[in-house]
């Protein structure tokens, strides 16, 4: 089950799509803690096997959450910055 419904302010991936390319978005992540929002690098992905990219925060650390087309486990909402 994927995520449809909008957010005001943010753009919802499986509605609206993701970036082609490189560029700086905010996500939100859900984990145990609540929602979270973290400013990214966006690396967009091949496509294959529904990868769609990948957001890493801040430089050199490689936290990143990835991007999988149908799935909404590491974030859905994301901004431009």
């Amino acid at each position: 089950m994927i995520t449809t419904t909008d957010r005001e302010g943010w753009i919802n991936r499986h509605t609206h799509g993701m970036p082609e390319g490189k560029c700086i978005i905010q996500i939100i992540h859900n984990d145990t803690n609540g929602e979270n929002i973290y400013k990214c690098r966006w690396f967009s992905g091949n496509g294959l096997d529904g990868y769609l990219g990948t957001a890493i925060k801040g430089r050199g650390n490689n936290i990143g959450w990835h991007a999988i087309k149908d799935n909404d486990s590491e974030f859905v909402y994301y901004k431009l910055i």
